[in-house]
């Protein structure tokens, strides 16, 4: 086994092996072929969460994209002290979510990450937003 530490990514590399003693050098083996390729990445964190209290049922939040390489986001909610619950995933390049159904007179916590392949990026600043009670 042999690692080729020096290999740039992309680049289309050929290797053949030969074995040697003190008699000489054996014939080539077959040629292999390689291209290395870094492996996925996680999105960088989204930033700048803001929610803005609609009415007494929408909470509408918006945030900065601060990744290149996100396949969405994950918008996670929470109701008072309550555990986080994932509530949507966007597509790519969205930067704004409208979180409806919502109840008067509560109290709403939001965080919003992105993701690809590679996995998912840390989270947003949280944010907290009261409806209204009428």
């Amino acid at each position: 086994a042999y690692t080729d530490a020096t290999a740039a990514n992309g680049t289309l590399y050929f290797y053949v092996v030969t074995a040697s003693n003190s008699s000489g050098e054996g014939p080539a083996s077959i040629e292999a072929s390689a291209t290395p390729t870094a492996p996925p990445v996680a999105p960088a964190a989204p930033g700048s969460l803001t929610a803005t209290v609609v009415g007494k049922s929408q909470i509408n939040l918006t945030w900065t994209d601060n990744s290149a390489n996100e396949t969405g986001f994950k918008i996670e909610r929470k109701l008072g002290n309550a555990a986080w619950t994932q509530i949507a995933v966007t597509a790519s390049n969205i930067t704004t979510y409208a979180s409806t159904g919502l109840t008067a007179n509560k109290t709403y916590s939001y965080r919003v990450r992105a993701a690809n392949a590679a996995g998912d990026s840390a989270y947003s600043n949280t944010v907290t937003a009261t409806t209204p009670r009428k």
